[in-house]
């Protein structure tokens, strides 16, 4: 009775069904996500079956009855208790009366009845069992993932309408997703729809390019084909002088005339012999293509690759309401496009103090939910995000990243060794942007610090100024 089969046959066939509910033609990475767990999942459970398996010892009797001398009524006890949980229809009383009536001379067959009724009961019991496990993992299954599953198709349903493009690559699978995900997810959709320019701003906003451009010499080789002029003796097209020779096809008319005076026909004869009679001599040539291969240097523009950015957002209280939504937004499509184009982004959130977030391939969409999630308050200091932006300049992964602070920009006065610092910065080639949310202007000094900036009024909403950010992040012309 390969009882191990059994359950692991069953068990994989359960899972197979609920795995195929769920996969999509058209999500890979949601199948692959489904295909991982529930194998890991039917390997843990698997390797649980010894461990959980409580009928071992009714086995092993089983077959120490069929290889052993046993007495009948032992047998038929153990039946009894086996049977109260099968209730395969049984009568203790019948089975004592044959044992009573049965000659020892043929006790044998009637011990080999009584092992196949217990064989019987115990394959229910174990039927039984294994239904009842399966049926728990089905359930701990479906709570632990399938639920986890619902979730990721609504969650990709409501990225779709948020259209930002096919790259998008957060990982949906890792995480612990709920409801409430879902409902944040929703009220952006709806936000969203409300502020066309806010749509417009992300689209815009993901195609972003890497900015600078190098003039770059490449060696190209190339094939050119030519035609040359070569003799050709097979073929006769124009004369060119005189020879001597004995063809008679060429001969000069004052040789010919030699042969119309007979005294002269023996000169003839022995200039013919000798090879010395004036000929036509004639050219010809053939044209022959031939090739060769030209090395040219060319100049050409390359783009930079995309590089890292880093986000700086105000968080602070003066931010909360409108300016908060315009910038959530603004983060959120950034981060978005980054991870879609495998681009390190940094998110440096700051109010009072600083809260630093990476993102790249393997973040959480959880990650950028908690920052949607987030509630702006406290005082503003500038600071402490660009000196960690400026530390971070320094390391090898972040040393040609620009930096983007969105902010309502009421803010102190920075200091001039924070100024210094940027400026050398901006020497290496890095840039610094500035989205100001509201309508206030900044002071001189954050003014001289910005290659380029832009006032974005959440009343208004001026798309002129939003197509001029998208054009500029496009183009990197400044």
């Amino acid at each position: 009775m390969n009882i191990f089969n059994s359950f692991e046959n069953k068990l994989k066939a359960e899972i197979n069904s609920i795995k195929k509910k769920y996969l999509s033609l058209k999500d890979k990475t949601l199948n692959n996500y489904i295909e991982e767990e529930t194998h890991d999942y039917f390997l843990k459970k698997n390797s649980l079956f010894f461990e959980n398996f409580p009928y071992f010892d009714i086995l092993k009797k089983h077959e120490e009855y069929r290889s052993e001398n046993f007495d009948l009524k032992e047998i038929l006890n153990t039946l009894e208790k086996i049977n109260k949980d099968t209730r395969i229809v049984f009568s203790k009383k019948w089975w004592l009366d044959k044992i009573e009536k049965t000659k020892t001379d043929e006790i044998k067959p009637l011990k080999v009845s009584l092992l196949n009724e217990l064989e019987k009961n115990i394959s229910v019991l174990i039927e039984n069992w294994e239904l009842s496990q399966i049926k728990l993992i089905k359930e701990e299954l479906i709570k632990k993932y399938i639920s986890k599953l619902e979730y990721i198709k609504k969650l990709k349903e409501i990225l779709s309408d948020l259209d930002l493009g096919t790259g998008f690559f957060w990982d949906l699978s890792k995480g612990n997703i709920i409801e409430s995900d879902i409902n944040t997810l929703i009220s952006w959709v709806d936000f969203f729809k409300k502020n066309k320019e806010i749509t417009d701003l992300c689209n815009l906003l993901g195609k972003m390019k890497k900015y600078n451009k190098e003039l770059i010499k490449e060696k190209i080789s190339r094939t050119i084909k030519y035609d040359i002029k070569v003799p050709d003796k097979n073929s006769n097209e124009e004369i060119s002088g005189i020879k001597l020779g004995k063809s008679i096809e060429y001969l000069l008319p004052n040789e010919l005339a030699l042969l119309n005076d007979s005294e002269l026909e023996e000169l003839f004869d022995l200039k013919y012999i000798e090879e010395k009679l004036m000929l036509f001599d004639y050219d010809s040539y053939t044209n022959v293509e031939k090739e060769k291969i030209v090395e040219d240097f060319v100049e050409s523009e390359k783009d930079e690759e995309k590089g890292p950015i880093i986000i700086c957002v105000d968080t602070s209280g003066s931010m909360s309401g409108a300016p908060e939504r315009i910038a959530k937004a603004i983060v959120f499509c950034i981060s978005s496009k980054a991870i879609s184009e495998n681009r390190p982004c940094l998110l440096i959130n700051f109010s009072t103090s600083i809260e630093v977030i990476e993102f790249n391939k393997f973040s959480l969409f959880t990650d950028i939910l908690n920052f949607l999630k987030k509630s702006f308050n406290g005082g503003t200091d500038l600071i402490p995000a660009l000196k960690y932006s400026l530390d971070k300049m320094e390391s090898e992964k972040f040393e040609k990243a620009d930096v983007l602070i969105l902010s309502d920009f009421i803010l102190n006065n920075i200091g001039n060794e924070i100024l210094e610092k940027i400026n050398n910065t901006k020497i290496l080639g890095n840039k610094f942007y500035s989205i100001s949310i509201g309508n206030l202007f900044m002071d001189r000094n954050l003014n001289n610090i910005f290659t380029k900036q832009w006032v974005y009024n959440p009343n208004t909403s001026n798309l002129d100024l939003l197509n001029e950010i998208a054009f500029y992040f496009d183009e990197k012309s400044i």
